[in-house]
């Protein structure tokens, strides 16, 4: 069964609230391009994509990345959920 866009980011902020609380204060949404690497939210919380995904212990099959093809979506969604 797939998941939907909202489960993936409910997710995604919730491994982030466990790993780096207070996240949500330091991402710019005027700046967030998630189809870009310094500017997506893990860019922009660790410096870049890879740092982001490393450092939060994603490997590339879990990752965000997979979804790209629709980021505009997941950025809409981001920007309702934080």
């Amino acid at each position: 069964m797939r998941k939907n866009p909202e489960s993936k980011v409910q997710r995604g902020v919730r491994l982030l609230d466990e790993k780096k609380p207070g996240w949500a204060a330091q991402i710019n949404t005027e700046k967030l391009q998630m189809e870009h690497g310094q500017w997506c939210i893990l860019g922009q919380l660790f410096g870049d994509y890879e740092r982001g995904r490393k450092a939060l212990g994603l490997d590339n099959f879990t990752c965000l990345r997979r979804v790209r093809r629709s980021s505009s979506g997941y950025r809409e969604h981001a920007i309702r959920v934080s």
